[in-house]
């Protein structure tokens, strides 16, 4: 589903880009910790990201072009495989969780009315990205208090980011929720992620039907 109506992170966009890695890094409690390696990366990659938003912000608003920071590059030192499509697929099947795999090796998780997307991303394949689609159709007569609670969750919680797309009368909502790991992954780092994407969204899809749905 593609966003047309978005709500960004405030505490995060107006943050260093040491705190938005963090942010980003613990929002969830990985067993194993982050390694140097890792946390460098993410570091880097933070910078990297807040500063080419910046620079195009800047620009739009006539104040010049401000300088962006470089792309980390991965660590020669890590020996920590990246994320994939594979690794995903083992992780759910060693749970029994059903799901299925599209052509470009997306892995489809139905969760209730609910779908998450579990999808490895960037040119080397580094990020895994957690998609959420609310199984449920909002009324458009309550867009703005939808924007309203998606604007005060993400206030309070760095992840996941939402959206909604307008259809019609209905609005459908969904939330993404990415890291990457440019500098690798643990099988063990890798379930923190997809169970701490699920545990968020499920927790922001049943705020919604609560307190939204007709």
């Amino acid at each position: 589903m593609a966003p047309r109506g978005s709500v960004g992170d405030g505490r995060g966009a107006h943050a260093p880009g040491s705190r938005l890695a963090l942010a980003v890094s613990t929002s969830v409690r990985y067993p194993d910790g982050l390694t140097a390696e890792q946390m460098a990366y993410q570091v880097g990659h933070a910078v990297h990201t807040l500063s080419v938003m910046l620079s195009v912000a800047a620009g739009q608003l006539g104040l010049g072009t401000l300088p962006v920071a470089d792309p980390p590059a991965p660590e020669p030192t890590s020996v920590l495989p990246l994320p994939s499509s594979q690794r995903v697929q083992d992780l759910l099947a060693s749970r029994s969780w059903t799901y299925q795999v599209t052509p470009a090796g997306d892995v489809v998780l139905p969760w209730g009315q609910d779908v998450f997307h579990l999808m490895v991303r960037g040119g080397r394949g580094s990020s895994l990205v957690v998609v959420g689609d609310l199984g449920l159709d909002l009324p458009v007569s309550g867009l703005a208090a939808l924007r309203d609670l998606l604007e005060a969750g993400h206030r309070s919680h760095p992840m996941p980011a939402c959206f909604w797309n307008q259809q019609g009368q209905a609005v459908r909502v969904g939330a993404a929720y990415g890291v990457d790991w440019g500098a690798g992954v643990t099988q063990a780092q890798l379930a923190a992620q997809v169970d701490g994407a699920i545990t968020a969204m499920t927790e922001v899809f049943g705020q919604l039907r609560t307190q939204l749905a007709r």
